[in-house]
């Protein structure tokens, strides 16, 4: 009984380490940025396993193209989520050189144009004859808020001191979701109103579905604990009511 409320806290506590840190608007486009804590070698996810996560969700992996849009993922995930790498959606075929600017492309359909590598000139860095996916980092003792690319198949925050994966995800704002009110256009999206060219930041480390479902779950087993406690109380109670009343019995 204890090895299974053992186990189902832990499934419990595992629903935040997935976690849905910054959802915002920068320009026409609506970002998700999620980093996942993993413990293990088999935790960590490729590249593709994260491109394919952006879109089941209608989504892609973020393209970037442009050093405010750069700087404003960096500064909110910065600010709101756990340290360490992020996928973004950067990827070179393999037999394209890594130098030409043309070799690399957005998970949107757009060659890449500006770029913005760590490493101090050393990247990228992935031979010509492989395949090559980005990652933003920003754990401190690299370049926070660089790029670094790696090899497709390897895991992303594997290979540095991430304690974790994470991806950011980035949808356009179509027109059917612009209005004008007041003279101003605003976004229509989700239950925000958001001036375009602002940014919006929903300051929360864990999304709140995870923590109203792991607190719904903890109240429960809270509530079963302390009823299995009392009733154990209670039986005790008789017993000790039970044998006093015996032993008065006896003597008398």
């Amino acid at each position: 009984m204890f090895l299974r409320i053992c186990l189902l806290l832990h499934g419990f506590l595992s629903i935040a380490y997935s976690e849905v840190c910054v959802d915002f608007h920068f320009g026409i486009s609506h970002y998700e940025v999620t980093f996942v804590e993993a413990d293990s070698h088999s935790d960590f996810k490729t590249w593709n396993e994260l491109k394919n996560t952006c879109e089941q969700s209608g989504y892609q992996l973020v393209s970037i193209t442009t050093s405010h849009e750069n700087d404003a993922i960096f500064n909110f995930i910065q600010d709101n989520c756990t340290r360490g790498d992020y996928a973004i959606g950067l990827s070179r075929e393999m037999k394209m050189p890594r130098m030409t600017k043309s070799s690399w492309k957005w998970e949107s359909g757009d060659t890449a144009t500006e770029f913005f590598w760590g490493g101090s000139g050393s990247e990228p860095n992935v031979i010509d004859n492989s395949s090559a996916v980005v990652y933003m980092t920003t754990l401190n003792n690299f370049e926070p808020g660089k790029w670094y690319d790696i090899h497709k198949n390897t895991k992303i925050g594997l290979l540095t001191s991430s304690p974790g994966y994470g991806y950011i995800c980035e949808k356009s704002i179509t027109t059917t979701q612009l209005s004008t009110t007041a003279g101003r256009t605003t976004i229509q999206s989700f239950t925000s109103r958001i001036l375009l060219n602002s940014t919006y930041r929903r300051p929360t480390i864990i999304s709140t579905t995870a923590i109203n479902e792991a607190n719904e779950r903890s109240d429960l087993m809270m509530i079963v604990i302390v009823s299995a406690s009392l009733v154990a109380a209670i039986v005790v109670l008789i017993l000790i009511y039970r044998c006093v009343c015996q032993y008065l019995l006896n003597i008398t």
